[in-house]
């Protein structure tokens, strides 16, 4: 049976522009992607890499947070703010199990459905700009928190 006092919990901090924190709870799953083109026969330096971070909306909890993300998904594309540095832990018995960061991530798409009670869900798509020079993303993980 799954033991819920020992589940991992995600972390995300976007900076630049108007800083963003969700915490513990906040997050329910990462979906991290390499995304090579269809028609490639060998490797490509052409390849996508994107990140799906779905959550929860909680009235009197994230709801100021998970607003910000949608803000941050209605920035037009040119805006010095479009793109910001993006980081996503998987955190586990003190332990980062996985940490994703993205050094000019933008919005890709963005989602997210609210009752009439304030709770809701959220999925966020962003994705690297893979055009900026020494912009890069790393995964990391297998250490202390």
């Amino acid at each position: 049976m799954f033991d819920n006092q020992n589940a991992g919990f995600y972390t995300l901090k976007v900076e630049g522009g108007e800083s963003i924190d969700l915490k513990e709870g906040d997050i329910d799953a990462a979906v991290f992607k390499v995304d090579s083109p269809d028609d490639a026969d060998a490797k490509s330096n052409k390849m996508g890499i994107i990140l799906e971070v779905s959550g929860k909306i909680l009235q009197g909890k994230n709801e100021n947070e998970t607003k910000k993300l949608a803000k941050w998904a209605l920035v037009p594309s040119g805006a010095k703010d479009v793109e910001r540095r993006v980081t996503v832990e998987l955190v586990k018995a003190s332990k980062v199990i996985r940490q994703y960061s993205f050094s000019h991530a933008f919005v890709v798409d963005y989602t997210e459905s609210i009752n009439e009670d304030g709770a809701g869900t959220f999925n966020l798509f962003i994705k690297q700009n893979k055009t900026v020079s020494g912009g890069k993303v790393t995964v990391e993980g297998g250490y202390d928190k």
